[in-house]
């Protein structure tokens, strides 16, 4: 049998990006992925959008490694000729009450050490004047990234690290013997192997709650329930008279129907949300109107017959509807009391713009 110091199981970027980290420092690393392709599922179906850390409390993870991680995406971006746009947001709002709302907002970014600025509706006006709005936070470190060149470069890098990522291949179940993992895994092919590693990283997203009842060393009440949050995005096929990405107020569940570029010129409107019981990526009817509904409290301008569906994209929480939202899930051996594992759920947003940062965190917490 086969064995390897760490194994990555889950091919999204931050698999990827914890794969690259820890072959960059040293240590020998694989990365499983079922799927055809790497970034298949969540990685690829989003905005692109490099987050600042406004909406996340204040000391939380989700704070900590998208503030830490803007900064090192960009310079990656930058290094790695990957591209991306800096192009900064304008968080609006429409009322008195969305005001305060908005505020609240402005102080936890701050707290965040988010470089913010509050404009006024004239200002608002000075750099937008298309754009329905009374009060508004101007973000300027928000911008977009070309998600696939990013994980086309991780993988070059975890390549020229001496690492190897394997798609196509599915881990079945887990046993722990002695210091060691021992996964079993089965190719597209139907070639059924097993290998041993010291360290077992789950990076696998929307299917880690499957997985992890199939790691047998691990006692089920480590494991968090997955829910699946869907967003529809449209494209729109027509000029915008806008420079910056607009977004709303953030709602409980999603940062709203926003308007986002990405880096070649295309324009596109979303995610709404909707909860769903089942990974599935068919576009559900009836969301346009929903859509220009919501567009159309910023941009009255909008010509409906050039918006049309695009894609739609999951997320997993490891919380319902009911329920408040809650940070990344990052379960290490001080929680769960197994030696050399490192457990990662709900990493939703902001998981593209944390991924260098918590590959770092990874890193530390297998030193």
């Amino acid at each position: 049998m086969d064995h390897v110091e760490n194994i990555v199981v889950g091919g999204g970027v931050v698999g990827l990006a914890i794969c690259r980290e820890l072959n960059k420092a040293g240590r020998e690393s694989i990365l499983l992925e079922k799927n055809n392709y790497f970034g298949e599922d969540a990685s690829t179906r989003n905005s692109g959008v490099i987050h600042a850390g406004i909406y996340y409390n204040p000391g939380s993870l989700k704070a900590q490694l998208c503030v830490k991680g803007n900064k090192l995406l960009y310079e990656y971006a930058k290094n790695f000729n990957v591209p991306f746009k800096k192009l900064g947001k304008i968080i609006y709002s429409n009322s008195i009450e969305q005001n305060e709302i908005l505020q609240n907002y402005l102080n936890i970014g701050l707290k965040n050490s988010v470089e913010l600025e509050w404009l006024n509706k004239e200002q608002i006006y000075e750099i937008e004047p298309e754009l329905h709005a009374i009060e508004g936070i101007y973000s300027k470190n928000s911008g977009v990234i070309d998600v696939g060149e990013f994980i086309y470069s991780l993988l070059a890098e975890i390549q020229r690290y001496g690492g190897q990522a394997f798609k196509k291949t599915k881990v079945i179940a887990a046993t722990k013997s002695g210091d060691n993992f021992i996964l079993d895994a089965i190719t597209n092919s139907d070639e059924n192997f097993s290998i041993s590693c010291k360290n077992l990283i789950n990076s696998s997203g929307l299917y880690s709650e499957k997985i992890l009842n199939n790691f047998d060393f691990l006692d089920k009440k480590y494991i968090r329930k997955v829910f699946f949050g869907k967003g529809h995005y449209f494209a729109y096929s027509g000029n915008v008279p806008f420079k910056h990405l607009i977004y709303p107020l953030p709602g409980k569940n999603s940062l709203g129907i926003h308007l986002c570029f990405d880096c070649h010129g295309g324009v596109r409107f979303g995610p709404d949300h909707v909860w769903t019981d089942k990974i599935n990526y068919d576009f559900e009817k009836d969301r346009k109107e929903i859509f220009l509904n919501s567009i159309k409290t910023f941009w009255s301008g909008i010509e409906e017959s050039k918006l049309t569906p695009d894609y739609v994209g999951l997320r997993a929480k490891i919380y319902d509807q009911d329920s408040s939202p809650e940070d990344f899930c990052i379960s290490l051996e001080n929680e769960h009391g197994v030696k050399g594992f490192i457990n990662l759920q709900g990493i939703e947003s902001p998981g593209l713009t944390s991924s260098l940062a918590i590959s770092e965190f990874i890193l530390s917490s297998l030193a």
